[in-house]
């Protein structure tokens, strides 16, 4: 099964979690590939990233950004758990079935 890469703004997200106080050369340097859609998509002036207040050349995470961020780590897990609970489900309806046609025949 094919594994879905990960949003890029995600990846963005969480390498400025981890790398607080950040310059935008920073993220151009980490993530090359993605330098013009960073310069023609992220509104640095708090959609995505806030100025920090003792040098405004450096940014950290917003607090909206943190949640939304915090908010798709949680759904990743709701949809691993689901993922489990059918499973689990299946197993117990083929248990079920196993046991009714042990009874049926013995």
């Amino acid at each position: 099964m094919c594994k879905k890469e990960e949003d890029i703004y995600i990846k963005i997200l969480n390498w400025a979690k981890e790398h607080p106080n950040f310059a935008i050369e920073d993220i151009n340097n980490k993530f090359p590939d993605y330098i013009q859609l960073i310069d023609n998509e992220i509104n640095l002036n708090g959609a995505l990233f806030c100025r920090n207040s003792d040098n405004p050349q450096r940014y950290v995470l917003s607090f909206e950004d943190r949640f939304r961020l915090l908010e798709y780590d949680e759904l990743q897990e709701a949809r691993k758990q689901a993922k489990q609970a059918i499973i689990i489900a299946i197993i117990a309806i083929g248990l079920n079935i196993l046991g009714i046609l042990f009874q049926i025949f013995f």
